[in-house]
């Protein structure tokens, strides 16, 4: 439930940390390689954290109509 949008998202925004942090003729610049990384790493967590409270949910839920699904989606969203 949150590995592809996880990924996507660490993509995109590796890609864009890399064109604000390197330029044309810097692509070897290791620190700001790391450094675009660990933005991407945080920005992608940051997002999808929530997709992965409710796949925690979605498992111990024993409820089979998915209702406390959304109760709880609906909690998350009002703190």
């Amino acid at each position: 439930m949150r590995i592809i949008p996880f990924s996507g998202l660490e993509f995109y925004s590796f890609e864009v940390c890399k064109k604000y942090l390197l330029h044309d003729n810097d692509r070897v610049n290791k620190p700001r390689l790391l450094l675009s990384g660990c933005i991407a790493g945080i920005v992608a967590m940051i997002v999808t954290y929530p997709l992965d409270l409710l796949r925690g949910y979605a498992s111990i839920n024993t409820d089979k109509s998915g209702a406390k699904i959304i109760t709880e989606l609906r909690y998350m969203l009002k703190a």
